[in-house]
């Protein structure tokens, strides 16, 4: 079997973390996102959008299941 690999995005303006973990039959997604500003500056739109990019393609992963 295979899991997505664990992703962590960390800048001056955001933190974002994921996780997968199986436990029995279970997957578990743990994603954690820590936004560092109240108002986005316009020299700051560059960073926020390599992670909205990272984090679109860290929740786009297709987890592919079969049973036994």
């Amino acid at each position: 079997s295979h899991l997505p690999a664990s992703v962590s995005f960390h800048s001056e303006i955001v933190d974002f973390d994921v996780k997968y973990e199986q436990k029995g039959s279970k997957i578990i997604m743990t994603m954690g996102v820590a936004l560092k500003f109240l108002i986005l500056e316009p020299n700051q739109f560059a960073e926020w959008n390599k992670f909205v990019a990272q984090k679109k393609k860290v929740i786009s992963e297709t987890i592919e299941l079969k049973r036994k």
